[in-house]
């Protein structure tokens, strides 16, 4: 949440009239120290200056119709994790056609393809998530065109039936591999 935080304040000057929801429980953020400071704590330390902090809202956790619904109206959804395998949030932000930055850590770079299906940055870099971010606002029909490759690689890859067909697939290679010898029954 401080990528964020930091990346929304210098957002600010380009892009005064942004603001930022966040969604999720209130785990804080640690400080070098071992600290948590609550979001309340955390906002007042990120961003100092009260005009930008009024532009911050936490909405808490969510049910998964209404995430859909904050999702479909916000311009992007931003995913700054330092660490990710398969974010279902990027998956289901993706399912919906909503446009994405998201750091380039983990799984995300296959998830999204940069500047074809969504935006990366480098992991920790608020400077580079601000640059992202001001991207997509000032391009809105690139961020639409994400927006709408996103939610074909969605399908094409993540499709309850594309999944199955290739899990299958798997299970054959398998078997084929290892024939008989493979198997073993409980006496």
């Amino acid at each position: 949440m401080d990528v964020l935080l930091a990346a929304f304040r210098e957002l600010h000057g380009s892009h005064p009239g942004a603001t930022l929801t966040l969604v999720g429980p209130d785990r804080g953020i640690l400080e070098e120290d071992g600290r948590a400071l609550s979001f309340a704590q955390s906002i007042e330390r990120l961003i100092p200056e009260p005009s930008i902090r009024s532009r911050v809202e936490w909405i808490g956790p969510r049910a998964s119709h209404e995430l859909d619904e904050v999702r479909r109206r916000g311009a992007v959804l931003v995913m700054p994790s330092r660490f990710e395998n398969f974010p279902f949030a990027v998956a289901e932000a993706a399912a919906l056609g909503c446009p994405i930055v998201a750091s380039d850590v983990g799984g995300i770079p296959e998830m999204l393809e940069h500047g074809r299906s969504g935006r990366l940055f480098p992991v920790g870099d608020a400077s580079g998530l601000a640059a992202e971010l001001r991207f997509m606002l000032d391009h809105p029909d690139h961020a639409e065109s994400c927006g709408r490759e996103a939610r074909i690689d969605c399908a094409a890859r993540l499709d309850p039936a594309v999944v199955a067909a290739q899990m299958a697939d798997f299970y054959r290679r398998v078997i084929a591999r290892c024939g008989s010898r493979g198997v073993r029954r409980a006496a």
